[in-house]
Order: C-alpha cells, then sequence, then structure tokens
C-alpha cells in the first residue's frame, strides 16, 4: 500500500484531516492525538485492512499551520526522530547479538562486556541472565563489583544449590516440637476457663 498522504489542518475546534487517495476523504477530531487512530480506522474500512494490522499502516503527515517555515522545521524533526527511532531498534538487537556471544566464549566479565559493547554492566545483566553462570571467567555465582545486580547473584545461588544433592530431614525430629506446641495450646483454653 506504502505511506498514505494525510493533510491536517485546523478548523475553529477541531483538527481535520483530509485522506487525498481515498476521494478526499475528511475526518475530524477536537484533539490531536486522537486524529492518528481515527484516521487509521477510516483507511482500514476502506481498503479492507484488517483490524489487527491498522497499526501497521504507514501514514504520512502534513500539517498545515499556516508557516512554511515552521512547517518544514517540524516535518524534519519528526523525521529526525523516526530515523533515530530505527537506528536505535536496530542497535538494541546488534548490542544482545554481540553480547551473547561473548558470554559466550566464558571467558569475560560483566564489566568487560559491557565496555566492548558501550552499555551499563546492569544492562549486559538484563540481556542475558541466563547467561550469568559464564560471568566473571567462570565462577558460578558472580562476584560483588562487576555489574551484577543482588537478584541475578541470588538466582545463580539457588540454581547452584539446587543442582547440589542435599539430605532430606527426617520428618520424625521436628515432630516433638509441633507435639508440644499443640500441648501447650490446648492447656491454654482449660486454665483460663477454670479462672472464671
Amino acid at each position: 500500500m506504502g505511506k498514505i498522504k494525510v493533510n491536517v489542518v485546523r478548523d475553529d475546534a477541531a483538527w481535520v484531516a483530509v485522506i487525498p487517495s481515498l476521494k478526499r476523504t475528511r475526518v475530524e477530531e477536537r484533539h490531536l492525538p486522537n486524529l492518528d487512530m481515527a484516521v487509521r480506522r477510516v483507511i482500514a474500512e476502506a481498503t479492507n485492512v484488517h483490524a489487527d494490522d491498522i497499526a501497521t499502516i504507514e501514514l504520512n503527515w502534513h500539517y498545515d499551520l499556516g508557516d512554511a517555515a515552521l512547517e518544514r522545521e517540524l516535518a524534519s524533526i519528526r523525521e529526525t526522530r523516526a530515523t533515530i527511532a530505527r537506528l536505535q531498534s536496530t542497535l538494541v538487537d546488534r548490542t544482545e547479538d554481540a553480547a551473547r556471544v561473548l558470554i559466550a566464549q566464558e571467558k569475560y566479565s560483566v564489566r568487560e562486556i559491557a565496555l566492548l559493547a558501550g552499555v551499563s554492566p546492569g544492562r549486559v545483566t538484563q540481556i542475558t541472565p541466563q547467561g550469568v553462570g559464564n560471568f566473571g571467567r567462570g565462577v558460578e555465582v558472580p562476584p560483588r563489583g562487576q555489574g551484577v545486580t543482588k537478584a541475578v547473584r541470588e538466582a545463580a545461588r539457588a540454581a547452584k544449590s539446587a543442582a547440589e544433592t542435599v539430605e532430606p530431614v527426617p520428618q520424625t525430629a521436628a515432630l516433638p516440637r509441633a507435639e508440644k506446641a499443640a500441648a501447650k495450646r490446648t492447656r491454654a483454653p482449660r486454665a483460663r476457663a477454670g479462672v472464671k
């Protein structure tokens, strides 16, 4: 379908969007933030786009504010922000991939991976918390001071202790205590009843 051009003007107390490709269809909204979804719904109905795909419709907004220079500047700002968002999304994916490769090599600490990838140590642990057993050059529980959060260290300890075989504690050892507590509970009401 490609990008759909939408011309927007302010008309008294409402914002009016005109879609030239759809026989100059008009959409009116009192508040500008509501205009986006209203326009998408109209386009979806006119072009038989499924409701689940409304968000994927690409719109090319043109605002008529009565000041051509300001309109160009705002359009440039929006375009720059969209470019930054695309680059940021790509950068996050690339960073995660690189961090996973470094962790898989089992020879770099969290701080080293963070420096190499240009992110904080905390971000490294967020990217691949499952690799915590490999942090700190093969140390099973990462030592403090390597950018590893307390929660991550506790999770590593829990995984380590779960892996170890522990002798089950016999239930009979706790039985006398439970019997004594039960006896105290039953004696106390009788004593109070005798006082009354």
